[in-house]
């Protein structure tokens, strides 16, 4: 009779652990998804895929230029980034492309929402 309580507190106690992992693990998703809220839409604003101008904070814009092409896939060029709701000028972004992608246009360009190709 002993062992069969052990073992039925040790279920409930496993039991417990488990729906509270799970509980946690489903408000860290809340967590993310409210983050997003907090963002701000960049687009970049140049026809260059050189390394200098996508890094530029100068050569992003938060008015949407309205290019064409913008669509997922992998292309050249990045079309829109979300970033923190904080940046709100270009050396703020040229300081945020530091910290958040090491000043790395290829890691600006795959966190990007959106790409484009080349203009012709």
């Amino acid at each position: 009779m002993a062992l069969t309580k052990k073992l039925t507190g040790a279920i409930v106690a496993i039991a417990f652990v488990l729906t509270a992992l799970i509980t946690f693990a489903f408000k860290a998703n809340d967590k993310s998804e409210a983050s997003k809220r907090f963002t701000t839409t960049w687009y970049y604003n140049s026809d260059s895929d050189a390394s200098g101008d996508i890094t530029d904070g100068s050569k992003w814009i938060k008015v949407n230029p309205n290019h064409t092409g913008c669509v997922s896939a992998n292309e050249a060029l990045p079309c829109q980034l979300e970033v923190d709701n904080a940046v709100t000028n270009s050396s703020q972004l040229d300081a945020y492309f530091t910290t958040q992608y090491s000043d790395s246009p290829t890691a600006i360009k795959a966190a990007a929402t959106s790409r484009r190709p080349m203009p012709d």
